[in-house]
């Protein structure tokens, strides 16, 4: 077999440290979600900022960092966003008029996210960047429904199709090692949660020593670090308007 090749579009996945792991051993929230907190602390937002499916009572306010001059839009009135406004139509907003735009954990339940993909480029202006978070090994979920589970190919396609070239994009899977990811499925289910001592343990254990991936995967000519982002949580996906 062919060694595996990294598109140029494809970050390799931060290797866990002893840092990361004091951070998140003592956490409540899923490993998916600890791993997507890390990257929206490491964003700078620059400009004026749209908020794709956010709101003042999102959860994730309070780890967003730089620009204040935010607009969110959401149709849940609940989230407090400053547009009410679903994002299946367009945004009503002009062509270019924002310097950063984020989404986090919102185009997997929209049914046409190519579409709202490309309202989100066109809002935004020439040299401005996009930052999306989106779930992959993961249970499906509401907020109503749930539709999408794209690979970073995918994600690479659907850029095109909105216009921004390979060289503007940036996807990196966010993932441990495939066994953290596969107890992280049984750690959302009703059936994990109430397991708190195993699941306390395990994870422990999981954080401390991430597993080999020649232990679990044969094929030893690939690269390492491509077989270990098969097993993505989640995806962070940047993207760059030319």
């Amino acid at each position: 077999m062919a060694q595996s090749e990294r598109p140029p579009w494809l970050d390799p996945h931060r290797s866990p440290t002893r840092e990361m792991y004091a951070r998140l051993r003592d956490t409540s929230n899923s490993l998916m979600r600890d791993l997507m907190n890390l990257e929206i602390e490491s964003i700078i937002l620059r400009g004026r900022v749209l908020d794709a499916g956010g709101g003042m009572h999102s959860s994730y306010q309070p780890l967003l960092r730089g620009s204040t001059d935010i607009t969110s839009v959401n149709i849940d009135a609940e989230l407090a966003p400053s547009v009410i406004a679903d994002l299946a139509a367009p945004l009503p907003f002009v062509d270019d008029a924002f310097d950063t735009v984020i989404s986090f954990n919102t185009l997997e339940h929209l049914a046409d996210d190519q579409f709202a993909l490309d309202q989100m480029v066109r809002v935004l202006r020439p040299g401005g960047r996009a930052h999306i978070l989106v779930p992959f090994l993961y249970r499906v979920h509401g907020h109503p429904r749930d539709y999408h589970r794209h690979t970073a190919h995918g994600w690479n396609l659907m850029l095109q199709r909105a216009g921004i070239p390979d060289a503007h994009q940036h996807i990196r899977p966010l993932v441990w090692d495939p066994f953290a990811t596969a107890w992280a499925l049984v750690d959302t289910a009703p059936l994990g949660r109430n397991w708190w001592r195993a699941r306390r343990h395990l994870r422990r254990l999981v954080l401390r020593r991430p597993l080999q991936v020649g232990a679990l995967d044969r094929r030893l000519d690939d690269d390492e670090d491509l077989v270990v982002s098969e097993y993505a949580l989640a995806y962070t996906v940047e993207a760059q308007k030319p």
